[in-house]
């Protein structure tokens, strides 16, 4: 190495820019660009995982929901299996019931309505050898709204798988109440 008092300032700044660039040249730019991609790599693998775990928690909360009205609908099925049965221990649930328009009319009197029901519209929904039976009492017209709701519970206490389909209260000022009211129940169907 030559002495640097005797060198000359062209040379010093030679001596200065080969040092430099032997410097560069002994950087190491891949001890850095290695880390930032395995970084980038795992930015990456983190996102999906994320991504990943979102989809199986929607699709566990779906499963929960589906497991749940499940779970209802087998109570709903024992608590009806267990109403259906007669004093004779058989199974009445799902039979076709003859005079349930009569038995209606008996329970709107044990409910205290001033009238008696009118017969209803009736309408049947046939799916795979059952049949959903719809009796739709429109304008259904009481003092009483307590009795209006009192008939609705006799009915689905003495009938069995009879349920309230849909209603709709409304106040009526000189009369009272209007209900209108549709009663639905599951029937076998006839032949199967």
């Amino acid at each position: 190495m030559p002495d640097i008092r005797r060198m000359t300032e062209d040379e010093r700044y030679e001596q200065a820019m080969s040092a430099a660039a032997s410097e560069r040249r002994n950087r190491p730019k891949h001890l850095l660009l290695v880390p930032l991609l395995l970084f980038c790599a795992a930015g990456l693998v983190l996102a999906f995982a994320l991504f990943s775990r979102e989809t199986a928690r929607l699709r566990l909360e779906q499963q929960e929901l589906r497991y749940g009205r499940l779970v209802q609908g087998v109570v709903q099925l024992r608590e009806l299996t267990s109403q259906a049965r007669d004093s004779n221990g058989h199974n009445s649930l799902g039979e076709p019931i003859t005079d349930l328009l009569s038995r209606m009319e008996t329970y709107a009197t044990q409910a205290g309505l001033q009238e008696k029901p009118r017969v209803p519209q009736q309408r049947k929904d046939s799916t795979r050898g059952a049949v959903r039976q719809r009796y739709i009492y429109p304008t259904l017209t009481d003092r009483s709204l307590p009795a209006l709701l009192d008939w609705l519970r006799i009915a689905q206490d003495n009938v069995p798988g009879l349920f309230v389909y849909s209603i709709t209260l409304r106040p009526v000022p000189s009369r009272g109440w209007s209900m209108d009211v549709t009663f639905a129940r599951w029937e076998r169907e006839v032949g199967s």
